[in-house]
């Protein structure tokens, strides 16, 4: 069956009505994630060849990032689809004692404690832990899922108790101070975390001003907290507010508005960057969006804009004509997580606010992100699988 859009939907008849496979996700996620995997060779290449060490037979490691990529993606697509077919209601499982989410946000507590404590430092940060094989994990981005998870599990158990401001505080308390434990060495994961803690509350609460009132609070914490804690944090705002006199720290963001400018509207053709070689730090991971501009220019960064908006529609359908409310709710998680962290990807590298380590979803290098967003994708195209679609429903 065709919809507006031009997709077709895998539509299965049943007693209860017809039923659908949202392909538009699917295919959306799946060109995100080629691009990306194109745009990390392309902006890796360089780095890779003359920077990292030789292979053991002394030949260039021009492709190492690359098949780094393509296993995560391969992994996080075959994740995606098992998860597709597997009842999302599974997330839900409980027992008298305990709930499946719950052991999931204890988890999240335990991982998080932990880094603090044995995590692997980079860039004066610890947010990794070893995976093995020269591997790393980090846990700031399962704590994401674990609060996706935990606060759809809670609201869907009672869907009118956040009305009421003594459940909301509850809420906090249980969920938020996971959050302090990201931000004492991760502060824009901690944020994205709390912005998806807040952005379910509202979409649930019929009275917003606690949510409203809530992440303003939190948001002051956040900002008196960079401001009285001396370090990396401080130096960054200070960096933001006059890049150009800030010498070397603020080459990374100088060279990549350098490398924004430089593309126009077409750009300088695929390959064709300048500021990758070596002039933008990392540019496979948290300033990938500047070597896209680039090479892409101005008619490719808003095609990956655009893209992102298509994604946050079919989430929004999703979220909209779910079965349930744990499926609603727990798609409105992905949606935040998604929009939030895009958002404040494009805003970092264009010089828009402070700073901040975080990557693009489905596009930047990076394994841990990579496999949980698309294992989030895939429980939503199972919960997309059990909306009852009627005719003439806006598809």
């Amino acid at each position: 069956m065709a919809n507006s859009n031009g997709f077709t939907l895998k539509v299965k008849e049943s007693s209860e009505g017809e039923h659908f496979f949202d392909f538009n996700l699917f295919f959306l996620v799946l060109f995100m994630c080629f691009i990306g995997t194109i745009m990390v060779y392309s902006s890796s290449a360089y780095f890779t060849m003359y920077k990292l060490k030789r292979n053991s037979d002394g030949t260039l490691q021009e492709f190492f990032f690359l098949k780094r990529q393509l296993e995560f993606v391969g992994a996080g697509f075959v994740v995606m689809l098992i998860m597709s077919f597997i009842d999302y209601h599974y997330l839900r499982a409980r027992t008298r004692l305990v709930a499946f989410a719950d052991i999931v946000l204890i988890v999240a507590y335990i991982l998080q404690f932990y880094v603090l404590l044995k995590g692997i430092s980079a860039n004066g940060a610890s947010r990794w832990l070893s995976a093995g094989s020269n591997r790393t994990f980090q846990p700031a981005e399962f704590s994401k899922f674990a609060i996706i998870l935990y606060t759809a599990m809670r609201i869907s158990t009672k869907p009118l108790a956040l009305d009421y401001f003594s459940n909301f505080v509850v809420d906090q308390i249980l969920v938020l101070p996971l959050t302090a434990l990201i931000a004492k060495e991760n502060l824009s994961s901690a944020i994205i975390a709390a912005g998806i803690f807040f952005v379910m509350c509202f979409a649930n609460c019929r009275k917003s001003r606690y949510v409203i009132a809530g992440g303003a609070f939190y948001a002051g914490l956040a900002a008196l907290y960079v401001k009285l804690k001396p370090g990396y944090r401080a130096g960054r705002v200070a960096i933001w507010r006059n890049l150009e006199g800030s010498g070397d720290a603020g080459q990374q963001i100088l060279q990549g508005l350098y490398a924004i400018t430089s593309g126009g509207i077409f750009g300088t053709g695929l390959g064709g960057s300048v500021q990758k070689y070596g002039r933008v730090p990392e540019a496979y991971n948290d300033m990938i969006f500047t070597i896209i501009c680039e090479e892409l220019g101005m008619f490719g960064a808003i095609a990956v804009i655009v893209l992102y908006v298509l994604v946050i529609y079919r989430l929004s359908f999703i979220s909209i004509n779910a079965p349930d409310v744990f499926g609603s709710m727990f798609t409105v998680g992905v949606l935040a997580q998604i929009a939030i962290q895009a958002l404040l990807n494009i805003l970092v590298v264009t010089n828009s606010i402070p700073s901040t380590g975080v990557t693009l979803p489905f596009i930047s290098y990076g394994g841990s992100a990579m496999l949980i967003q698309l294992f989030e994708i895939g429980v939503v195209l199972n919960i997309s699988r059990q909306i009852n679609y009627r005719r003439g429903t806006v598809m």
